[in-house]
Protein backbone atom coordinates (compact mmCIF):
# COMPACT_ATOMS: atom_id res chain seq x y z
CA UNK A 1 0.00 0.00 0.00
CA UNK A 2 1.12 3.52 -0.82
CA UNK A 3 1.69 5.93 2.08
CA UNK A 4 2.56 9.61 1.77
CA UNK A 5 4.07 11.75 4.50
CA UNK A 6 3.65 15.50 4.02
CA UNK A 7 5.93 17.76 6.01
CA UNK A 8 4.87 21.23 7.15
CA UNK A 9 4.82 23.68 4.26
CA UNK A 10 7.95 25.77 3.77
CA UNK A 11 8.18 29.25 2.33
CA UNK A 12 9.63 29.14 -1.18
CA UNK A 13 13.09 30.76 -0.92
CA UNK A 14 12.98 31.67 -4.60
CA UNK A 15 9.71 33.60 -4.26
CA UNK A 16 9.05 34.20 -0.55
CA UNK A 17 5.63 35.58 0.38
CA UNK A 18 7.43 37.88 2.84
CA UNK A 19 11.06 38.65 3.60
CA UNK A 20 12.90 35.68 5.11
CA UNK A 21 16.43 36.97 4.55
CA UNK A 22 18.47 40.14 4.55
CA UNK A 23 19.11 41.37 1.94
CA UNK A 24 15.69 40.35 0.65
CA UNK A 25 17.04 38.59 -2.47
CA UNK A 26 19.58 36.56 -0.51
CA UNK A 27 17.28 33.55 -0.03
CA UNK A 28 16.71 33.43 -3.79
CA UNK A 29 20.42 33.75 -4.54
CA UNK A 30 21.22 30.81 -2.26
CA UNK A 31 18.48 28.71 -3.82
CA UNK A 32 19.79 29.39 -7.33
CA UNK A 33 23.17 28.00 -6.26
CA UNK A 34 22.39 25.13 -3.87
CA UNK A 35 18.79 24.35 -4.86
CA UNK A 36 15.65 24.41 -2.76
CA UNK A 37 16.25 24.13 0.97
CA UNK A 38 14.17 24.11 4.16
CA UNK A 39 13.13 27.57 5.30
CA UNK A 40 11.16 26.18 8.23
CA UNK A 41 12.66 27.34 11.52
CA UNK A 42 13.02 23.82 12.94
CA UNK A 43 12.88 21.54 9.89
CA UNK A 44 13.66 18.13 11.38
CA UNK A 45 10.70 15.74 11.47
CA UNK A 46 11.00 14.85 15.16
CA UNK A 47 7.33 14.23 15.85
CA UNK A 48 6.68 12.08 12.75
CA UNK A 49 9.61 9.92 13.83
CA UNK A 50 8.38 9.76 17.43
CA UNK A 51 4.88 8.81 16.26
CA UNK A 52 6.06 6.05 13.92
CA UNK A 53 5.41 7.79 10.61
CA UNK A 54 9.13 7.60 9.80
CA UNK A 55 11.50 4.78 10.77
CA UNK A 56 15.12 5.30 11.81
CA UNK A 57 16.47 4.92 8.28
CA UNK A 58 14.08 7.49 6.80
CA UNK A 59 14.63 9.92 9.67
CA UNK A 60 18.42 9.77 9.38
CA UNK A 61 18.21 10.29 5.61
CA UNK A 62 16.08 13.34 6.36
CA UNK A 63 18.66 14.66 8.86
CA UNK A 64 21.49 14.06 6.37
CA UNK A 65 19.59 15.92 3.65
CA UNK A 66 19.23 18.99 5.86
CA UNK A 67 22.87 18.78 6.95
CA UNK A 68 24.02 18.56 3.32
CA UNK A 69 21.99 21.66 2.41
CA UNK A 70 23.42 23.62 5.32
CA UNK A 71 26.98 22.62 4.44
CA UNK A 72 26.39 23.85 0.89
CA UNK A 73 24.97 27.16 2.15
CA UNK A 74 27.98 27.65 4.45
CA UNK A 75 30.40 26.84 1.63
CA UNK A 76 28.73 29.42 -0.57
CA UNK A 77 28.90 32.02 2.20
CA UNK A 78 32.61 31.37 2.68
CA UNK A 79 33.30 31.92 -1.02
CA UNK A 80 32.00 35.49 -0.65
CA UNK A 81 33.47 36.11 2.80
CA UNK A 82 36.52 38.40 2.93
CA UNK A 83 36.65 39.75 6.46
CA UNK A 84 34.53 40.40 9.52
CA UNK A 85 32.41 37.97 11.49
CA UNK A 86 30.54 35.03 9.96
CA UNK A 87 28.13 33.06 12.15
CA UNK A 88 26.56 29.74 11.14
CA UNK A 89 24.35 27.36 13.09
CA UNK A 90 24.21 23.57 12.75
CA UNK A 91 21.48 21.82 14.74
CA UNK A 92 22.15 18.22 13.62
CA UNK A 93 23.96 17.17 16.81
CA UNK A 94 21.19 18.58 18.97
CA UNK A 95 18.49 16.68 17.06
CA UNK A 96 20.44 13.43 16.91
CA UNK A 97 21.13 13.42 20.64
CA UNK A 98 17.51 14.18 21.48
CA UNK A 99 16.39 11.22 19.38
CA UNK A 100 19.15 8.63 19.80
CA UNK A 101 20.52 9.08 23.31
CA UNK A 102 18.72 6.01 24.61
CA UNK A 103 20.02 3.91 21.70
CA UNK A 104 23.55 5.16 22.41
CA UNK A 105 23.34 3.73 25.94
CA UNK A 106 21.75 0.47 24.73
CA UNK A 107 24.50 -1.94 23.73
CA UNK A 108 21.99 -4.10 21.89
CA UNK A 109 20.62 -1.32 19.68
CA UNK A 110 21.62 -1.36 16.03
CA UNK A 111 21.65 2.45 16.24
CA UNK A 112 23.89 2.82 19.30
CA UNK A 113 26.66 4.47 17.25
CA UNK A 114 24.48 7.14 15.63
CA UNK A 115 25.38 9.93 18.11
CA UNK A 116 29.09 9.16 17.83
CA UNK A 117 28.92 9.02 14.03
CA UNK A 118 27.43 12.50 13.83
CA UNK A 119 30.11 13.91 16.08
CA UNK A 120 32.62 12.45 13.62
CA UNK A 121 30.74 14.05 10.71
CA UNK A 122 30.85 17.45 12.36
CA UNK A 123 34.51 17.04 13.35
CA UNK A 124 35.40 16.17 9.75
CA UNK A 125 33.54 19.20 8.48
CA UNK A 126 35.21 21.43 11.08
CA UNK A 127 38.65 20.12 10.11
CA UNK A 128 38.00 20.93 6.46
CA UNK A 129 36.77 24.38 7.43
CA UNK A 130 39.90 25.13 9.44
CA UNK A 131 42.14 23.95 6.58
CA UNK A 132 40.22 26.22 4.23
CA UNK A 133 40.43 29.29 6.45
CA UNK A 134 44.02 28.92 7.61
CA UNK A 135 45.59 29.45 11.01
CA UNK A 136 45.26 33.25 11.00
CA UNK A 137 41.45 33.13 11.05
CA UNK A 138 39.77 32.81 14.43
CA UNK A 139 37.40 29.82 14.45
CA UNK A 140 35.03 29.44 17.39
CA UNK A 141 32.73 26.50 18.08
CA UNK A 142 30.22 27.59 20.71
CA UNK A 143 27.68 25.22 22.23
CA UNK A 144 25.24 26.57 24.78
CA UNK A 145 24.63 23.21 26.47
CA UNK A 146 25.56 19.57 26.71
CA UNK A 147 23.30 16.50 26.89
CA UNK A 148 22.18 13.65 29.09
CA UNK A 149 19.53 10.96 28.97
CA UNK A 150 16.25 11.08 30.86
CA UNK A 151 13.77 8.43 31.95
CA UNK A 152 11.24 10.68 33.70
CA UNK A 153 9.30 13.85 32.98
CA UNK A 154 8.36 16.35 35.68
CA UNK A 155 5.13 18.32 35.26
CA UNK A 156 5.57 21.58 37.15
CA UNK A 157 2.03 22.84 36.53
CA UNK A 158 0.51 19.57 37.76
CA UNK A 159 2.63 19.92 40.91
CA UNK A 160 1.40 23.50 41.39
CA UNK A 161 -2.20 22.32 40.99
CA UNK A 162 -1.83 19.48 43.49
CA UNK A 163 -0.19 21.81 46.01
CA UNK A 164 -2.87 24.49 45.73
CA UNK A 165 -0.81 27.21 44.06
CA UNK A 166 -2.57 26.94 40.68
CA UNK A 167 -6.37 26.73 40.70
CA UNK A 168 -8.53 25.69 37.77
CA UNK A 169 -11.76 27.42 36.88
CA UNK A 170 -15.05 25.77 37.77
CA UNK A 171 -16.06 22.92 35.44
CA UNK A 172 -12.52 22.74 33.99
CA UNK A 173 -11.10 19.26 34.46
CA UNK A 174 -7.72 19.79 32.79
CA UNK A 175 -5.38 22.70 32.23
CA UNK A 176 -5.08 22.98 28.48
CA UNK A 177 -2.25 24.67 26.66
CA UNK A 178 -1.34 28.35 26.93
CA UNK A 179 -2.79 28.70 30.44
CA UNK A 180 -6.40 28.31 29.39
CA UNK A 181 -8.75 27.26 32.18
CA UNK A 182 -7.02 28.97 35.13
CA UNK A 183 -8.93 30.79 37.86
CA UNK A 184 -6.65 33.80 38.13
CA UNK A 185 -8.46 35.22 41.14
CA UNK A 186 -7.29 32.23 43.20
CA UNK A 187 -4.04 31.23 41.47
CA UNK A 188 -0.75 32.19 43.10
CA UNK A 189 1.78 30.66 40.67
CA UNK A 190 1.95 29.06 37.25
CA UNK A 191 4.59 27.62 34.90
CA UNK A 192 5.31 28.26 31.25
CA UNK A 193 8.34 27.14 29.30
CA UNK A 194 11.02 24.71 30.46
CA UNK A 195 11.36 25.30 34.18
CA UNK A 196 10.09 28.87 34.35
CA UNK A 197 7.77 29.63 37.26
CA UNK A 198 5.81 32.87 37.58
CA UNK A 199 3.90 34.42 40.47
CA UNK A 200 0.48 35.92 39.77
CA UNK A 201 1.62 39.41 40.69
CA UNK A 202 -0.43 42.54 41.23
CA UNK A 203 0.42 45.06 38.53
CA UNK A 204 2.05 42.53 36.19
CA UNK A 205 -0.48 39.82 35.42
CA UNK A 206 -3.85 41.11 34.25
CA UNK A 207 -5.63 39.56 37.24
CA UNK A 208 -2.69 39.43 39.64
CA UNK A 209 -3.36 38.89 43.34
CA UNK A 210 0.09 38.76 45.03
CA UNK A 211 1.88 41.71 46.56
CA UNK A 212 5.68 41.64 46.78
CA UNK A 213 5.43 40.47 50.40
CA UNK A 214 3.03 37.70 49.36
CA UNK A 215 5.34 36.66 46.52
CA UNK A 216 8.36 36.48 48.84
CA UNK A 217 6.47 34.23 51.25
CA UNK A 218 5.06 31.98 48.54
CA UNK A 219 8.49 31.80 46.91
CA UNK A 220 10.10 30.44 50.08
CA UNK A 221 7.33 27.88 50.48
CA UNK A 222 7.55 26.68 46.90
CA UNK A 223 11.34 26.45 46.96
CA UNK A 224 11.40 24.31 50.10
CA UNK A 225 8.70 22.00 48.77
CA UNK A 226 10.27 21.60 45.32
CA UNK A 227 13.67 20.68 46.74
CA UNK A 228 12.05 17.96 48.84
CA UNK A 229 10.18 16.22 45.97
CA UNK A 230 10.96 12.51 45.68
CA UNK A 231 10.40 10.19 42.75
CA UNK A 232 7.98 7.48 43.99
CA UNK A 233 9.66 4.91 41.73
CA UNK A 234 13.12 5.16 43.27
CA UNK A 235 12.91 7.71 46.14
CA UNK A 236 15.45 9.89 44.30
CA UNK A 237 15.48 13.68 44.34
CA UNK A 238 14.01 15.49 41.34
CA UNK A 239 14.78 19.21 41.81
CA UNK A 240 18.45 20.09 42.21
CA UNK A 241 18.23 23.86 42.57
CA UNK A 242 15.72 26.70 42.47
CA UNK A 243 16.95 29.99 41.02
CA UNK A 244 15.36 33.17 42.37
CA UNK A 245 14.90 35.79 39.67
CA UNK A 246 12.78 38.05 41.83
CA UNK A 247 15.44 40.78 41.74
CA UNK A 248 15.92 40.55 37.99
CA UNK A 249 16.75 43.68 35.99
CA UNK A 250 13.56 43.04 34.02
CA UNK A 251 10.98 41.90 36.59
CA UNK A 252 8.05 42.57 34.25
CA UNK A 253 9.42 40.11 31.68
CA UNK A 254 11.39 37.55 33.66
CA UNK A 255 10.18 34.43 35.42
CA UNK A 256 10.26 34.73 39.19
CA UNK A 257 11.96 31.37 39.58
CA UNK A 258 13.71 28.86 37.40
CA UNK A 259 13.77 25.19 38.35
CA UNK A 260 16.97 23.20 37.81
CA UNK A 261 16.40 19.43 37.63
CA UNK A 262 18.68 16.51 38.36
CA UNK A 263 19.92 14.39 35.43
CA UNK A 264 17.50 11.71 34.21
CA UNK A 265 14.58 14.20 34.35
CA UNK A 266 13.09 16.70 31.95
CA UNK A 267 10.07 18.99 31.97
CA UNK A 268 6.82 17.81 30.44
CA UNK A 269 5.68 19.06 27.05
CA UNK A 270 2.44 20.17 28.71
CA UNK A 271 4.21 22.42 31.21
CA UNK A 272 6.33 23.97 28.46
CA UNK A 273 3.15 25.08 26.67
CA UNK A 274 1.31 26.27 29.77
CA UNK A 275 -0.73 23.12 30.27
CA UNK A 276 -0.68 20.20 32.68
CA UNK A 277 -0.69 16.43 32.29
CA UNK A 278 -2.27 13.95 34.69
CA UNK A 279 0.85 13.09 36.73
CA UNK A 280 3.57 15.07 38.48
CA UNK A 281 6.24 12.49 37.57
CA UNK A 282 5.81 10.09 34.67
CA UNK A 283 8.05 7.66 32.81
CA UNK A 284 9.48 8.84 29.50
CA UNK A 285 8.65 6.24 26.87
CA UNK A 286 9.15 8.40 23.77
CA UNK A 287 11.95 8.37 21.20
CA UNK A 288 12.92 11.81 22.53
CA UNK A 289 15.36 10.38 25.07
CA UNK A 290 18.11 12.99 25.37
CA UNK A 291 17.68 16.31 27.14
CA UNK A 292 19.41 19.49 28.25
CA UNK A 293 16.40 20.83 30.17
CA UNK A 294 18.09 20.20 33.51
CA UNK A 295 20.30 22.25 35.79
CA UNK A 296 23.21 23.74 33.81
CA UNK A 297 25.70 22.34 36.33
CA UNK A 298 25.12 18.93 34.74
CA UNK A 299 25.17 19.91 31.06
CA UNK A 300 27.78 22.63 30.60
CA UNK A 301 28.36 23.91 27.10
CA UNK A 302 31.59 23.86 25.13
CA UNK A 303 33.80 26.62 23.75
CA UNK A 304 36.41 25.53 21.22
CA UNK A 305 38.87 28.02 19.75
CA UNK A 306 41.87 27.64 17.47
CA UNK A 307 43.39 30.77 19.02
CA UNK A 308 43.98 31.42 22.72
CA UNK A 309 41.22 33.82 23.78
CA UNK A 310 43.11 35.00 26.84
CA UNK A 311 39.98 34.50 28.96
CA UNK A 312 40.22 32.36 32.07
CA UNK A 313 37.24 30.00 32.34
CA UNK A 314 35.40 31.51 29.32
CA UNK A 315 31.61 31.50 29.28
CA UNK A 316 29.17 31.83 26.42
CA UNK A 317 28.35 35.35 27.58
CA UNK A 318 31.99 36.34 27.02
CA UNK A 319 31.95 35.48 23.32
CA UNK A 320 29.96 38.41 21.92
CA UNK A 321 32.12 40.93 23.79
CA UNK A 322 35.30 39.20 22.62
CA UNK A 323 34.23 39.08 18.97
CA UNK A 324 33.12 42.72 18.98
CA UNK A 325 36.53 43.78 20.31
CA UNK A 326 38.28 41.93 17.49
CA UNK A 327 36.30 43.67 14.78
Amino acid sequence: PFRLYLSPLNIDPQAPCFAISHPGRYSEEISNIVGLYYTQGMPHANWPYMEGMLDEKAFLEHVDSILKDKQAILSNALEKFDSGCLFFYFEALDIIQHMFFRQMLDGNSSYNDVVHSYYLKMDTMLGGLMDRLGSDTLVLVVSDHGFCSYDYVFDLNRWLIENGYLVLSDKVEKLSGFLEGIDWHKTKAYALGYGNLYFNRLGREQNGILTQQDADKIGREIKDKLISIKNPDNSGNVVYRVYDYGQSRYPQRSPDMHIGLYPNYSFSWETALGGASGKVIAANTTQWSGTHFIDPDFVPGVIFSNINLGIEDPKITDIAEYVLKQY
